[in-house]
């Protein structure tokens, strides 16, 4: 994991935040309906902070090894126009994002939980992982946030890329 002022020095020049869905977005855990529906928690304070970095100017997407109406449902609900489901290669998302943005890969911060994202945080900016998240990922990540994945990390990472890009404090 790098030190406070890489990982700072790395925020700065974030222009797209790309999030996985099981474990960052979410706690990672699925309840299951009597119908047979799934249904998964977000966090308000992730929504927010989503919310707030878009209005900064920041783009987001979101990245998800599954296939599920909640991911597209969430998406649409925060008006985030690049969704990949079922995305079995997430260093390649990487790259489709970077061309669909015109963007260096070094200018996104990617947020994952588990051993199929270490190919999106090689390449990435900034890659950050969540406490929860399985401890093979530790050596791929410039930074591991304090919440955990569902409840605030988004948040947490969110307020780190802004304050490092317009001086701006934490709240």
């Amino acid at each position: 994991m790098g030190d406070r002022t890489d990982v700072e020095t790395r925020a700065r020049g974030i222009r797209l935040l790309v999030l996985d869905m099981d474990g960052v977005l979410t706690d990672g855990r699925v309840y299951f309906g009597t119908d047979g529906g799934e249904m998964r928690a977000f966090s308000y304070l992730d929504i927010m902070g989503i919310s707030r970095l878009k209005k900064s100017g920041v783009q987001v997407a979101v990245v998800s090894g599954e296939v599920n109406s909640i991911i597209y449902r969430f998406a649409e609900k925060m008006r985030i126009e690049n969704t990949y489901q079922g995305c079995k290669e997430k260093g390649q998302a990487i790259d489709d994002l970077a061309r669909h943005y015109e963007l260096d890969p070094a200018a996104m911060c990617f947020m994952g939980d588990d051993v199929n994202d270490i190919p999106a945080f090689v390449k990435a900016g900034l890659a950050v992982g969540v406490p929860n998240g399985h401890e093979a990922i530790r050596p791929y990540v410039h930074f591991v946030t304090e919440s955990p994945g569902g409840h605030g990390a988004v948040r947490e990472t969110c307020e780190l890329i802004m304050a490092a890009r317009d001086g701006g404090g934490r709240s």
